[in-house]
């Protein structure tokens, strides 16, 4: 999604009340006027006549949504139920939520006794599993989730705990590295020519810096933090933090010959850390990152429309073959500093089925039709051809499209949020190149075994350390942006932040996270 509409997206999200809606009853409906052609799991074909008939399986199914729905979400809805209720028997009612509210909302239909069939989880994955608000899905998934299966690949893994499958995620597109990027203007103004084969470090950014620097005649930023945001440690160093945004459990460093790809070290402590921290605090020292980084709440987007902004390390799809859009500059020069990799234990965005489903078989059928039937993720996803999106191009299986208003809030349905399916069966919007999922695709093909974690699947038991957890939270809460921001000097600052991290408990939780993994790696084989 580019950046433009996604700031868009951050305003409205600000006021958008949380509501419930759409509640349906239990059971089965018997319906005459459905027609079946197909099995289930057949989908998009139609039988040649009307046949006897049958039972229609009603499903209520969280959704994510940024706005309220309007018209526009429930005739989406209607025609998702046609192709339901010919293709697996199924009728679907959408129950609204959001993704702050969203383990929140489940949990109080469930506790009500409401019905709730499909949950979603949003970073809740483990918290969701461990409180009983789902059952296990490997027998359903292997009968009738044979394409979420064979699509999803060792990416399955991430929706597992203690090798139990007990959610299905989004297939993403797994191409994005981090860099820096920077306005054409001053790329151009400084004869600064990307390499695509080459991987840039921080040494060789700042040179760059420097060039600017020294040919500016007033003072320009050229790193955004906010207290909030920063990518630059992440442009240094390939680590996976166990899905934590602070390295709070520990780190795995990827792809360095120090470290071994297993061991769980304090990113902290390390060289690699200390010489990011000092790093900081020079730019910083030059006026390179605003005196305010660290407290304000400006998001990088607002701050790098102002003239006086040369780029920022971020996150995105960095490949030449790809349009690099975003909101601040009408063109920017990327220069990789890290590849596209594979971390994390658990999948960020998941989809559950509930102890109180009445038929999990049908549940798991639904959860299949979006990774077998991409006509029907698309319609979810992004709405109706010809309502909210029209067709520029089309060769082979590829679609280029473009939304039908500047704005996709303000078309009849857009939901903002991924669901469930194969991202690499979307059509593509413009400006990017018909073939972007299967650029993608080949970039993810291409990652590194080094830059692969070997912690994908695992999950880290915290029951036994919610003090330590929490105190060491605190203390990175209290170091981090003002690192981040280059704010306090790390020759006082990052002695006192490992003391403090010591204090709170840092060894005992990573000795016991890599006794964990350890285990976890030797059961895998």
């Amino acid at each position: 999604m580019r950046r433009k509409t996604m700031k868009r997206i951050l305003s409205v999200l600000l006021s958008v009340l949380m509501t419930a809606i759409l509640l349906a009853g239990c059971g089965s409906t018997p319906t005459a006027s459905s027609q079946t052609g197909t099995t289930a799991g057949q989908a998009g074909t139609t039988g040649a006549g009307p046949t006897e008939p049958q039972d229609i399986v009603e499903l209520v199914v969280q959704i994510c949504t940024l706005t309220e729905p309007g018209e526009g979400f429930y005739e989406m809805e209607a025609e998702l139920n046609e192709m339901l209720e010919r293709d697996l028997g199924v009728h679907v009612t959408f129950e609204r939520t959001d993704i702050v509210q969203v383990t929140t909302d489940a949990s109080l239909a469930l506790s009500s006794g409401e019905q709730m069939d499909v949950i979603i989880s949003f970073g809740t994955g483990a918290q969701t599993w461990e409180s009983g608000m789902c059952i296990p899905l490997d027998d359903l998934a292997a009968q009738y989730g044979q394409d979420i299966l064979e699509q999803s690949g060792d990416y399955i893994e991430m929706c597992k705990i203690d090798g139990e499958l007990f959610g299905i995620s989004v297939l993403w597109l797994n191409a994005d590295g981090h860099g820096y990027e920077m306005k054409k203007s001053f790329a151009d103004k400084y004869g600064f020519t990307r390499d695509v084969n080459k991987l840039y470090t921080l040494d060789e950014i700042e040179e760059m810096f420097e060039i600017i620097d020294e040919g500016e005649e007033q003072n320009v930023l050229m790193q955004i933090t906010t207290s909030t945001s920063s990518m630059t440690l992440n442009s240094h160093i390939a680590f996976d933090s166990f899905t934590q945004v602070n390295p709070i459990y520990g780190t795995l460093i990827l792809a360095s010959d120090k470290y071994a790809p297993t061991q769980v070290v304090n990113l902290i402590a390390t060289e690699e850390y200390a010489y990011y921290a000092q790093k900081m605090y020079e730019w910083a020292q030059k006026g390179w990152i605003s005196a305010d980084a660290a407290v304000t709440t400006d998001t990088p987007d607002e701050i790098l429309t102002r003239d006086d902004t040369v780029g920022f390390f971020a996150y995105g799809s960095f490949d030449d073959r790809l349009e690099q859009v975003v909101a601040w500059a009408d063109e920017v020069v990327v220069f990789n500093t890290q590849p596209a990799g594979k971390a994390g234990s658990l999948a960020g965005m998941m989809w559950h089925i509930t102890p109180t489903c009445e038929h999990p078989e049908k549940a798991m059928e639904f959860l299949n039709y979006f990774f077998k039937n991409p006509e029907a993720h698309t319609l979810v996803q992004y709405g109706r051809e010809g309502v909210e999106w029209e067709v520029v191009e089309r060769e082979g299986d590829n679609t280029l499209i473009r939304w039908l208003a500047e704005n996709p809030v303000d078309l009849p349905h857009y939901i903002a949020y991924p669901w469930l399916g194969n991202q690499a069966r979307l059509p593509v919007f413009e400006p990017n190149p018909i073939d972007m999922n299967q650029i993608k695709l080949d970039i993810e093909a291409n990652i590194p075994d080094a830059y692969t974690s070997p912690a994908l699947g695992y999950v880290f038991d915290t029951s036994e350390f919610s003090a330590e957890i929490a105190a060491i939270s605190s203390v990175m809460d209290q170091y981090v942006a003002t690192i981040n921001a280059g704010a306090v000097d790390p020759a006082v600052s990052l002695p006192e932040f490992l003391r403090a991290l010591e204090s709170a408990g840092i060894n005992e939780v990573i000795a016991a996270n890599q006794q964990q993994l350890d285990a976890f790696i030797a059961q895998k084989g």
